[in-house]
């Protein structure tokens, strides 16, 4: 949860400014932050309590001492990591799994970091000067950072890797542009998807929630969580990129508006990013067929509900959030644009299918349920054209208040 130390360069670039003092005031920073010494609020009363009762005032401050440069080790290696692997699923994968390894490890009494630990701490806060040994610590990680800041610093260097990866994605979506504007348009969001930490965090973590009818699906699961699990497996990546909708377009939104680009577009283009969505994802689970007809049944009718239906309660609600979205903020813990909001559209999402198969259940006919959440997804998309233009017109009525909060900045 820490906030890396950031600073925007360019207006040093042209003032008599080494790039070595802008690398440390990056690096330094967090260590004057008060938040990186809350540990000391736990530490300073077992000193004068215990520590220095027992081994005397010079002890005490040794205490004291290694147990700051512990902090300015965890500040700037953590500091590091971020830097180097946080961009990545497989970095935070792997920073986990350490983390996993070594609780088994002690679990299962194979091996003892709490041992090891109890008598190098043991040893070091006992013999005078030990504190010299612990402060190569924060110089180590401070190395390292300024290792890493010298392949990646340079503006020249950022600019190439910048240009080749616009290149790798032009490349590879540039066939939508034969689609005209919309076509134009879903290669813009697609952009924005892989340009954001937090969105292609998600992106890459939705396939996981794929696997969750391993869990909704069993023969102990009733008609309702076999529906319940239905509208999530089919919905879930359609609901997760597409309630960020139109919101994640907010750094560039006034530009998109300024152009020649009518109403119907945008929100078309975004229809076509959440249907592509909820396509793959049914399917991508069509293997849920072998569990049984039911759930067969279940599973489509979901997938026809999500289609028809929520598509497009999104695209309506999504004209009520004006939060400003920043694309570079770290993936991480990362809550920008949520709001109370953004959970009310639950409740036409999954509450009223799950209303319908509550009511039908009461009869024991939940058969009936799943075929009434179908037909109004066939319903919905009989009448897509109709509901698009519903959508557009509500996007007209409420375009000059989204420009207005996306407009705020650090909100």
């Amino acid at each position: 949860m820490q906030s890396l130390g950031t600073i925007n360069i360019q207006p040093y670039q042209t003032l008599p400014i080494k790039r070595s003092v802008i690398v440390n005031y990056i690096l330094l920073k967090p260590l004057v932050s008060p938040a990186s010494y809350l540990t000391l609020a736990f530490v300073l009363p077992f000193v004068v309590s215990t520590v220095s009762r027992e081994y005397g005032a010079i002890i005490g401050l040794q205490f004291v001492a290694i147990i700051v440069f512990l902090i300015w080790f965890n500040v700037l290696l953590v500091s590091y990591l971020k830097r180097r692997f946080s961009v990545t699923l497989w970095g935070t994968l792997g920073v986990l799994l350490g983390f996993g390894a070594i609780a088994a490890l002690e679990y299962f009494n194979l091996f003892s970091f709490f041992a090891i630990s109890k008598s190098v701490f043991g040893f070091l806060f006992t013999n005078l000067g030990s504190f010299a040994l612990v402060l190569l610590l924060p110089l180590g990680a401070y190395w390292l950072n300024l290792a890493f800041f010298r392949k990646n610093f340079y503006p020249e260097s950022f600019d190439k890797r910048v240009s080749k990866k616009q290149e790798k994605y032009t490349s590879q979506f540039s066939f939508m542009e034969q689609f005209g504007k919309i076509g134009e348009l879903v290669q813009l969001h697609t952009k924005t998807i892989l340009r954001s930490k937090r969105l292609k965090a998600m992106l890459y973590m939705l396939p996981l929630f794929l696997l969750y009818g391993l869990i909704f699906y069993n023969n102990e699961a009733g008609a309702g969580m076999i529906m319940f699990g239905g509208l999530f497996i089919t919905g879930i990546p359609m609901w997760t990129l597409g309630q960020l909708a139109i919101m994640q377009d907010s750094t560039h939104f006034e530009a998109i508006m300024s152009k020649k680009i009518s109403a119907r577009e945008y929100i078309q283009s975004y229809y076509y990013v959440m249907l592509f969505l909820c396509l793959a994802s049914f399917i991508l689970t069509t293997p849920y067929f072998l569990y049984g007809k039911e759930v067969a049944i279940a599973h489509i009718m979901a997938s026809l509900y999500n289609i028809g239906v929520n598509i497009f309660i999104l695209l309506y609600f999504n004209t009520f959030i004006n939060n400003r979205f920043e694309l570079n903020v770290d993936g991480a813990f990362n809550y920008q644009g949520v709001s109370m909001k953004s959970f009310l559209v639950i409740i036409p999402i999954m509450f009223v299918p799950m209303l319908i198969m509550g009511i039908t259940s009461l009869f024991n006919a939940q058969s009936v349920g799943y075929w009434i959440i179908g037909s109004m997804g066939v319903l919905g998309i009989i009448f897509t054209k109709p509901l698009l233009t519903l959508c557009e017109k509500q996007f007209l009525r409420k375009k000059y208040y989204l420009c207005e909060g996306f407009r705020k900045k650090g909100e």
